[in-house]
């Protein structure tokens, strides 16, 4: 909660409205107003919650508590308020994925990382959008997959592409009651609407069926015009198996997508092979900074965290580090979390394949720590920045938990620096990935790139084959 100045540390009631707001108790304000009875429980004071953000003594008359029971009316959001709704559409236990209030789907947290998405100052924050995540205590896109669904009508010998969400129908409104959310399309241009229910098979008391790693689209369109229109409707999915693999190991492995026709089903099915890989010679690695000196060398260290030379293993009151080569590292855990500090690399030269962070002062590549101390490999592909000068920083300017950075082993490699990664099938992030309509239909494995519906459907006045 949030306490007006004239409440705050007053003992007064605290204002009905911005309790409603910061509690998110707007649920049952219909079933309240039809009652008389107040929208939420109280009233409350400050003081009740001195200690806690919940107050021990709820309040909960009788009466109140049987206006949750009553029967409302549903919510339906529309314009900017879709930008920030995303309503979970994934199996219990199976990876999660969120419906946007576009009816698209998002953050597919399907691949087996290990995500903290963040505490509730950040976790919450206002106008957060349903594809964004957590990234060591900041806002930070998720993992995105291609996939989408669009809509042809043909009526009176005029050709309608959509793609069905936002950009296809600005007028698209979101109702969710988990476990369905529901989304409808409608444009006076487009002589039909089109009303989704997407959901998984959520089936209290039962964990099995309620643990399918499936979310279930069930689109019906009606005709709202006065003659007889002809819909196709059409859907992509991007092979994304091996999502964050592929980039370590994608050598030893192959993306493909396969047409299946079953009894009930057709569709597509996307899936990785194993492949060999040849022995071919390559350069050995150029080690850029192993940090064994007495100093940082020709680094330029600002602030206090970096000290004035390489850590020689775990510092005072931190938990044990491991992982390193050699005797030394870059380890800011210089008297705890609190210090702040930059090291910057010296240039590189003209021509030289290099590992890349900072060109023409941006930052092209970036990665963050895993929150533990174990130094583990991690890649950039800078191929495509080959011939640019370069530098690399180093930077520490978070005081919270986990507020410091470990580093060793710098290298310019023609290959990746791996921790084996074992047979494919174990790979976190190996499986399949499998669209499907119920019934008959008609599948492509692969589409060329291109801006959608244009490239799903093709031109306007071609007899399209997805039926």
């Amino acid at each position: 909660e949030v306490a007006s100045e004239r409440g705050a540390g007053s003992g007064k009631e605290m204002d009905r409205r911005e309790f409603v707001v910061t509690a998110a108790a707007g649920s049952a304000a219909f079933a309240a107003a039809v009652s008389g009875l107040p929208i939420v429980a109280g009233p409350f004071t400050r003081q009740a919650e001195a200690d806690h953000f919940v107050p021990a003594d709820k309040k909960l008359t009788r009466e109140w508590i049987q206006t949750l029971y009553a029967r409302g009316e549903s919510a339906w959001y529309s314009g900017d308020d879709l930008r920030t709704i995303g309503m979970p559409v994934g199996g219990i236990c199976a990876g999660q994925v969120y419906l946007r209030g576009d009816g698209c789907l998002t953050c597919w947290d399907i691949f087996n990382q290990n995500q903290n998405t963040g505490y509730g100052a950040v976790n919450y924050e206002v106008g957060r959008a349903p594809d964004q995540t957590v990234r060591s205590g900041q806002i930070a896109p998720a993992a995105h997959l291609d996939q989408g669904f669009a809509l042809r009508v043909r009526a009176g010998g005029v050709t309608i592409d959509r793609t069905l969400d936002r950009r296809g129908f600005r007028g698209a409104r979101f109702c969710g009651e988990y476990p369905v959310g529901r989304v409808e399309y409608a444009d006076e241009s487009v002589p039909v609407t089109v009303h989704l229910e997407a959901f998984s098979p959520f089936i209290p008391l039962d964990a099995s069926e309620s643990a399918l790693p499936a979310a279930l689209m069930h689109y019906a369109v009606r005709n709202t015009s006065d003659v007889a229109v002809e819909v196709t409707l059409a859907g992509w999915l991007e092979n994304a198996v091996c999502l964050h693999s592929g980039p370590l190991f994608g050598r030893r492995f192959v993306r493909r997508n396969e047409a299946m026709s079953a009894d009930v089903l057709t569709g597509l099915l996307a899936s990785v092979k194993k492949v060999e890989v040849p022995d071919e010679p390559e350069r050995p690695p150029k080690v850029f900074a192993d940090f064994e000196e007495a100093d940082y060398g020709d680094w330029t260290a600002e602030g206090e965290a970096f000290g004035q030379r390489p850590a020689g293993g775990t510092l005072e009151g931190q938990q044990t580090v491991s992982g390193f080569q050699g005797k030394g590292l870059v380890n800011t855990f210089l008297g705890g979390d609190r210090p702040h500090g930059r090291l910057r690399s010296r240039g590189s030269h003209e021509g030289r394949t290099c590992i890349n962070l900072v060109v023409d002062g941006e930052v092209v590549r970036t990665a963050s720590g895993a929150n533990r101390e174990r130094l583990e490999p991690h890649n950039w592909n800078v191929e495509g920045l080959q011939g640019r000068e370069a530098h690399i920083e180093i930077v520490d300017a978070e005081s919270g938990g986990w507020g410091h950075i470990n580093i060793d082993q710098i290298e310019f490699r023609d290959s990746p620096m791996l921790i084996d990664p074992g047979e494919l099938h174990l790979w976190p992030d190996y499986g399949s990935l499998c669209l499907a309509v119920v019934g008959a239909g008609f599948c492509r494995p692969s589409l060329p790139d291109g801006p959608m519906p244009e490239t799903i459907f093709g031109r306007p006045d071609a007899r399209d084959d997805l039926r």
